[in-house]
């Protein structure tokens, strides 16, 4: 898996997502091709390390649905995340949304 020793950066599925993500490969970048794109940026020696700790955004907060945008370390630059606080922010809220922000209706108590 690791390359015999080698210092290859292996592109697999939660690293596809990330970089794409992130705008570091095109949206219709193939995993093969993003290994070629991504490979000559990767520092001498630090492939494992890089794979690892995307491999584990990817698994933790980057997910495919449902990510945890706000807690990602590289929410501030992330194209993805922008695009989702702008949808969000010109949507107008729906019913139940709107009722969710307006709290709890209070109880009277007898």
């Amino acid at each position: 898996m690791w390359a015999a020793g080698r210092d290859l950066f292996a592109v697999d599925v939660h690293i596809h997502r990330i970089a794409k993500r992130l705008g570091l490969i095109g949206e219709k970048t193939s995993p093969l091709k993003a290994h070629g794109v991504l490979g000559p940026h990767i520092p001498k020696g630090r492939a494992f390390e890089l794979h690892m700790n995307m491999l584990a955004l990817g698994r933790t907060i980057c997910m495919a649905r449902s990510p945890l945008c706000g807690q990602c370390p590289f929410r501030r630059m992330c194209p993805y995340y922008r695009a989702l606080r702008s949808q969000t922010s010109t949507k107008p809220p729906s019913k139940r949304e709107s009722t969710r922000a307006a709290g709890p209706k209070a109880r009277k108590i007898d």
